[in-house]
């Protein structure tokens, strides 16, 4: 393309560059595969979708191209157009209709266009657009009208501020789980740099799946703006106590992510001709309790957590024989904390001291 922002021709498979660490982390939150793709640019290519399995590269990709991806932001480039939301949305609408244009005259043109070839041979993919906030959720589905065209949207988790506008869309889409952070509210100085909407929205954030399901919209939930990924299942358990039922949890955990790219029929469900992705927990899955024992990827056993250990908390008293068969039985063991980190102290009869 003539602009750096317009980048359909990139294929994310030919650019994978594994982290086994960054899978590791992943696992252990109970995922099995991920869809990766350039996030960058205005139109940035296909995705792929990988597994999370530490197997060799070549059984890594599970599907080379499962998406399209889009956004608002025009990423890196030399260019300043575009430089404004404005420019970006003009750039993106341009690009689909310039495409519709080589299509229909592509025996009559000498040019060979990567960019808009590409467009036209990755139509059939699922568009996946990222946008910034739920106003922007709007104008992704205004594009959508106006292009003839479907997308799924990835928002930032503020989709109940403009619930009824978005069903009225009927999209489909990916929410974070990445709730805001107690704010400081001991400095009376800064206190009054915190806007009131800043506070309503940390206050009802962990609620946003919840307004989704009453209002009967799909969604799928993404680790994405988490700074730490361990955080994921609090969240997750958050979300159910504001309201949120397990099974919609569950259905965008698993069987929604693979109905958006179309992989309905390989994975999201538990069937013998589907891929064999599941975890094993030693309880429920949303209670803090519970861990996650193992991870099968593709058939193949994970261990995220040592299971069947036994839980030694309690207090003992200690004897033994000292010099001279001395038997000394004065002291005592506390054992506490996780079972499988337990934690221990000793002490005497007399309460006021420990070891």
């Amino acid at each position: 393309s003539w602009n750096e922002s317009i980048r359909p021709e990139y294929n994310s498979a030919e650019n994978i560059k594994i982290d086994e660490k960054k899978s590791i982390i992943l696992r252990k939150e109970g995922f099995g595969s991920v869809v990766s793709h350039n996030m960058d640019g205005i139109m940035r290519g296909t995705g792929s979708l990988l597994s999370l399995g530490n197997d060799v590269e070549q059984n890594t990709v599970i599907q080379d191209r499962v998406s399209n991806h889009f956004s608002f932001m025009r990423g890196s480039t030399r260019q300043r157009y575009p430089s404004s939301l404005m420019g970006a949305v003009a750039l993106l609408k341009q690009s689909f209709l310039d495409a519709n244009w080589y299509a229909i005259n592509a025996g009559k043109i000498n040019e060979t266009n990567l960019s808009l070839s590409a467009i036209i041979n990755n139509s059939s993919l699922p568009k996946i657009i990222e946008v910034s906030d739920k106003l922007k959720i709007l104008l992704a589905q205004k594009i959508e009208k106006e292009l003839g065209i479907k997308f799924i949207i990835k928002g930032v988790g503020d989709e109940y501020q403009r619930i009824n506008e978005i069903k009225e869309g009927n999209s489909n889409l990916i929410v974070p789980i990445n709730f805001p952070k107690p704010f400081n509210v001991d400095d009376p100085f800064k206190n009054k740099d915190i806007s009131l909407s800043q506070l309503k929205h940390w206050e009802l954030a962990p609620s946003n799946l919840f307004f989704l399901e009453t209002n009967d919209i799909d969604f799928s939930i993404t680790t994405h703006g988490l700074k730490n990924i361990s955080e994921f299942r609090n969240n997750l358990i958050k979300s159910h106590k504001r309201g949120a039922s397990k099974s919609t949890l569950l259905k965008a955990l698993t069987y929604n992510p693979s109905k958006f790219i179309n992989m309905e029929n390989k994975l999201g469900s538990l069937n013998e001709t589907f891929i064999a992705n599941f975890f094993i927990a030693d309880g429920d899955i949303f209670s803090e309790e519970t861990k996650i024992t193992s991870n099968w990827i593709q058939g193949k056993w994970h261990r995220v957590n040592d299971y069947n250990i036994n839980d030694y908390a309690g207090d003992y008293d200690l004897s033994f024989d000292a010099e001279d068969n001395v038997r000394i039985n004065d002291l005592k063991l506390t054992i506490y904390g996780d079972k499988d980190k337990p934690k221990g102290n000793i002490s005497s009869a007399d309460e006021s001291d420990s070891l």
